[in-house]
């Protein structure tokens, strides 16, 4: 079994590749200008994107303080 921590760990790990994906894709086509459709797809994918990390890395963070005062009761 997983532990939830690693499951976290590779969430965020591939949320921040498609972050880069987006980025590296964005600068290729940076020749051509996007077409309106192109930008507004852009925009919400990388506000889906933040929103995720954000939720992510703030259940990272609970999980660690959690195993902190584990320990200290313990």
């Amino acid at each position: 079994m997983t532990k939830p921590a690693m499951v976290n760990a590779n969430q965020v790990t591939s949320l921040i590749k498609e972050l880069l994906i987006l980025n590296r894709m964005e600068s290729a086509l940076a020749d051509l200008p996007p077409t309106p459709e192109q930008l507004e797809q852009w925009q919400c994918k990388r506000k889906r994107i933040r929103q995720e990390l954000v939720q992510a890395l703030s259940l990272h963070k609970f999980q660690r303080e959690m195993l902190v005062m584990q320990n200290h009761i313990e």
